[in-house]
């Protein structure tokens, strides 16, 4: 099928030139904006406290969702390159891009809770 053939599959496009569904991804999106949603609700002990504590302590809805979704588009390459015939996908070359991609924030993230639970004084949460 050539580019011009392409039909409009219902929101499972192509985006730019990357092999990934635009529509599951924004879904794993929004499962991981709860996944930090819950966390949060957690970590603040504000999981249990009213309507909103409700709320955050029920974003845990969005782990298996991620989980599943995220499994799904990682598997994804192998069964394209199992049914097309072609070379599996090269496992060394995901680790260095996805190494690339979350170390950076991770950096940030753990300097930052470590800056902020070094200077703050203890308390209940």
């Amino acid at each position: 099928m050539t580019l011009s053939e392409e039909t409009d599959q219902g929101g499972l496009e192509q985006i730019s030139q990357v092999d990934r569904v635009a529509a599951l991804t924004g879904i794993r999106a929004v499962a991981a904006l709860l996944v930090v949603g819950t966390h949060a609700a957690y970590t603040t002990g504000k999981y249990t406290h009213g309507y909103w504590g409700l709320v955050g302590a029920r974003m845990e809805i969005g782990v298996p969702i991620f989980f599943v979704l995220s499994g799904f588009l990682l598997f994804r390459p192998w069964v394209k390159s199992a049914a097309t015939g072609g070379p599996p996908p090269s496992l060394s070359r995901y680790a260095r891009h996805r190494v690339r991609r979350i170390m950076p924030a991770y950096v940030v993230t753990v300097l930052f809770a470590y800056v902020l639970y070094h200077f703050r004084t203890a308390g209940p949460n």
